[in-house]
This record gives C-alpha cells, sequence and structure tokens, in this order.
C-alpha cells in the first residue's frame, strides 16, 4: 500500500520490543568464581526484576527463558519463513497507483504518481536495472542459459570443472567472441 508521509508513535516502544537475557545466562555468571561476573549477574537480575508485575507473571508462566523467544529471534524466524515461501513461487506483482487524491477521472497529479513509485520502490529497482544488475543467476543456471553461445568445447568442459570455473571460461569466451 502507499503510506505517503506517516506519523508513528513511539509511547512504550521499548517495553514492548525489550529482548530478556535468559535467567539460565544470570544464574550462570552469579555462579562464577571470577569476583566480576557475580556482580554483573546480580545487576542483569536486578534490572530484569524492575519489570511491571503482569510482565513477570507472564514470565513465571513460561517454565524456562529458553522456551521463550525473543522479539529479535521471532522476526528472523518469521523471515526465513517468509523467504522460504517466496523461493517455492514465481510472484508477480501488479502496482496500483492512485491517480489523483480528488479520484476525478482522467486527471493524472504526476507529482502524486511519482510520489507513490518512490515509496513504493518501483524508482529505485528501475535505477538498479538500469545499471544492469537485476538479478543474480547462480553458475548452473548461467551456465545453462548462456553455453550455446559458446564454443563447443566449453560444454564439455563442465564434467570435469567446477561451475565457477566453467562460468568465467563462458564469459572469456563471450567477451572475446565479441570483441573480434
Amino acid at each position: 500500500h502507499y503510506a505517503g508521509e506517516v506519523e508513528y508513535d513511539s509511547a512504550s516502544f521499548l517495553e514492548k520490543n525489550k529482548d530478556e537475557l535468559p535467567k539460565e545466562s544470570t544464574d550462570f555468571l552469579m555462579s562464577s568464581s571470577n569476583p566480576i561476573l557475580p556482580i554483573l549477574g546480580r545487576m542483569l537480575s536486578e534490572m530484569s526484576c524492575d519489570t511491571p508485575p503482569k510482565q513477570q507473571q507472564q514470565q513465571r508462566n513460561k517454565s524456562s527463558s529458553l522456551s521463550r523467544g525473543t522479539v529479535g529471534s521471532q522476526f528472523t524466524s518469521q523471515l526465513r519463513q517468509l523467504r522460504e515461501r517466496i523461493e517455492l513461487t514465481s510472484p508477480h506483482y501488479v502496482r496500483c497507483l492512485k491517480p489523483n487524491d480528488e479520484l476525478v477521472p482522467d486527471k493524472f497529479d504526476h507529482f502524486s504518481i511519482s510520489n507513490q513509485l518512490r515509496c513504493a520502490g518501483v524508482l529505485e529497482a528501475v535505477r538498479v536495472s538500469r545499471v544492469g544488475y537485476p538479478q543474480r543467476y547462480v553458475h548452473s543456471m548461467f551456465i545453462q542459459r548462456y553455453r550455446v553461445l559458446s564454443k563447443q568445447q566449453l560444454l564439455r568442459q563442465t564434467k570435469w570443472r567446477g561451475e565457477k570455473d566453467v562460468c568465467h571460461s563462458l564469459v572469456n569466451d563471450l567477451a572475446s567472441m565479441i570483441m573480434e
């Protein structure tokens, strides 16, 4: 969705996104024979006691701090799952642009449209594509796609050389053909 300018409320942001140190870690620090580590463990333990009573009750209800994930670990896990799901599909996107704020037909507000494209990242994607880096192929896909343009002997090299070396040879071979 095109959001344009958005105001955010950061009230209690830190409390909602606080990653807790597992209780096992503070216990481990407090059991150390090094004199500074138990002091550090007590300080960290006291800091976790400063949480509101409702949060303390929720924390006690869970058997181990290792069983609950931090905000960061939950985000990482969800992002990994999303990437895996996207890799299994061939997504296509349709960008819907709002031509004007008045919703009047046949009126195009160029500033509004370019702002929507900028906020959606489309202009940046076009800029990157123009530079020549729209996508990257894995070596096997690169060989599969461009080997027909190379000399016949390169086709046989894949069997006894690594894919990276074959790609390097393929690029050099194609460059020399272009330069001739």
